[in-house]
């Protein structure tokens, strides 16, 4: 392979990193989360009118990532933060304090709507637990925030999968047909990406790999902690 074939599959690694990275920012799971249990259970949140799922999707996306978006966008316009990505430890304080104030907002009013589910709830608090946990760490060090998420995500996954018992669900595609899907291949999905995140955030070299197993053990506890406050 001449050198310039390695530079292009370097690049082209890179890029592929630099893509999931975004796809699966942290700032998105909570989204994918209740994407993801509408889907398993279209019937969860005691509604059954797409306008009213909808509603649903759109206040919690307002809530988990327009508003946080907006500090970090200004921070970055107002010349605060070098990188609207924050690689800088220092510029990530104001946004996760921010981002953390917006989540438990966020949990505090789904909380007191009987509507949503205590599954939903869970997943949230344990989101909270985790952005003021990571916002102490960073006080003092780096720590991943991909994968804190994404640990998150996959700890509150199976947390939603093994103790409300869904085994399987069905999907129903555009052309009318309906597939029974089994949960587990979402929980073994959820498990590669989170391999995949944290390999990639070491290939862009945002982190060493203190920081990515810190992620990881932040996210995971965080959402057993939730789990005991909530269910037990």
């Amino acid at each position: 392979m001449s050198t310039l074939q390695k530079n292009i599959a370097i690049e082209g690694i890179k890029a592929a990193a630099n893509a999931f990275s975004i796809l699966f920012h942290p700032i998105f799971l909570v989204t994918y989360f209740l994407l993801l249990s509408l889907v398993i259970n279209p019937y969860l949140f005691g509604v059954s009118e797409t306008k009213d799922k909808g509603l649903i999707i759109i206040y919690v996306v307002i809530i988990s990532i327009v508003f946080p978006l907006i500090p970090i966008v200004m921070m970055y316009n107002l010349g605060m933060s070098k990188s609207i990505k924050m690689k800088d430890r220092s510029e990530r304080t104001i946004p996760l304090i921010l981002t953390g104030i917006f989540y438990l907002w966020l949990y505090m009013n789904m909380s007191n709507n009987q509507a949503i589910p205590l599954a939903f709830n869970v997943f949230l608090l344990g989101s909270v637990i985790s952005l003021f946990t990571c916002f102490f760490i960073n006080l003092f060090t780096k720590i991943s925030l991909h994968t804190a998420g994404i640990a998150g995500l996959l700890t509150g996954f199976c947390i939603f999968r093994y103790h409300f018992s869904y085994d399987y669900f069905f999907l129903k595609l555009w052309n009318g047909m309906v597939y029974t899907m089994q949960t587990d291949t979402i929980l073994i999905s959820l498990l590669i990406i989170g391999g995949i995140i944290g390999t990639s955030r070491l290939i862009l070299k945002a982190h060493q790999p203190s920081d990515i197993y810190g992620g990881y053990f932040v996210g995971f506890a965080a959402q057993i902690i939730a789990m005991r406050i909530l269910l037990y």
